[in-house]
């Protein structure tokens, strides 16, 4: 279990950085039905956000 939530950590702290722009590496860490939740509380796809990369 900690391993598990090792990774996860890990995984979501290198979405911040240079690999949040690697279009490749998002496509293949997020889920399918991934929704980006904006501050103005807009829901983008996954499609549109990897659009975006």
């Amino acid at each position: 279990m900690q391993e598990t939530l090792a990774q996860l950590i890990q995984f979501e702290c290198q979405l911040h950085h240079s690999e949040r722009r690697n279009h490749k590496i998002l496509d293949q860490r997020l889920h399918p039905d991934f929704k980006e939740i904006t501050k103005s509380g807009r829901i983008i796809k996954k499609a549109k956000c990897l659009k975006h990369f």
